[in-house]
């Protein structure tokens, strides 16, 4: 049977600067069957694709979307918002965050005069891959790391993100919150999704955007774990070719034990079960 599916993966911007990468999120679509899908890749849609990225199943919650400041090399959409005022080559723009699945997204913020959905301006959207990363925060107890108390990060707290790159590297991408509640909260959740191995996250075909149902039915047809067969798309990205039958979720009928209900009394239930039987002797049980 033919279908379509998506899922989200990254590539590192061939227009950054090198001393600052970025990454960006692609979709992944495979059309056809299972075993003999075509798949292709394609930028993500402004902020539509973001709604529909699902979060992992059987995991808390992620943290409410917020504002954060996200270190850029200047130039990369942020002119209005960041000016490298020292020439030290970094900004912090302030981005939309979205933590859903393997992934933070930032976007551009909605603008308060925007109906549409987030980043409707088209600017470029990046992301932050969490498979098989670390977090750290400033030393000694600071708010930011030393080499960034000039910039603007100063106004929050800060943490670093050591993404792993295909070769095992370490690339570093560094976001500030507006408070400590708020960096520690999502470094916990970051934490949590940084060691699910090969799950991948998916971009469901429609439904509500932010809905939890959906992607409770975990494995629903053997898209999740394992066998990257993508080397742009760097950890977390694989796909299995599985023929598991479709799981239902939803509503589930109790299990019930073969046999009648137990009374809660051994010696009558043992009497039930042998009455009728060759040789049962009434007056034992009287």
């Amino acid at each position: 049977m033919s279908s379509i599916k998506e899922r989200v993966i990254h590539v590192l911007d061939p227009t950054a600067a090198s001393h600052i990468p970025l990454f960006l999120p692609r979709v992944a679509v495979t059309r056809g069957s299972a075993d003999e899908g075509e798949e292709e890749i394609r930028p993500f849609q402004n902020g539509s694709d973001i709604e529909r990225v699902m979060d992992y199943s059987n995991m808390p919650d992620p943290p409410q979307d917020c504002l954060v400041m996200h270190c850029e090399a200047p130039g990369v959409g942020n002119e209005e918002e960041a000016k490298d005022d020292d020439g030290s080559g970094i900004v912090f723009p302030k981005r939309s965050a979205h933590l859903r699945g393997g992934y933070i997204f930032l976007s551009q913020p909605k603008d308060k005069n925007d109906n549409g959905s987030a980043n409707s301006s088209g600017s470029k959207i990046a992301c932050i891959p969490l498979a098989g990363c670390s977090v750290d925060f400033p030393p000694g107890g600071r708010r930011v790391f030393r080499e960034h108390a000039h910039t603007g990060a100063r106004a929050g707290y800060e943490m670093a993100i050591q993404v792993k790159s295909n070769d095992a590297s370490k690339i570093t991408c560094y976001i500030v919150l507006d408070s400590l509640g708020l960096r520690e909260s999502w470094a916990s959740a970051i934490r949590l999704r940084c060691d699910v191995g090969n799950k991948i996250t998916k971009v469901r075909p429609g439904g509500i955007a932010g809905s939890r149902l959906m992607s409770a039915g975990e494995d629903i047809d053997g898209y999740y774990d394992k066998g990257s067969k993508n080397n742009l798309a760097g950890p977390g990205s694989g796909i299995s070719r599985s023929n598991k039958k479709q799981k239902q979720w939803g509503l589930q009928k109790p299990h019930q034990a073969d046999g009648p209900a137990s009374s809660g009394n051994a010696d009558l239930d043992a009497a039930i079960d042998q009455f009728g039987t060759h040789g049962f002797q009434e007056e034992k049980w009287l």
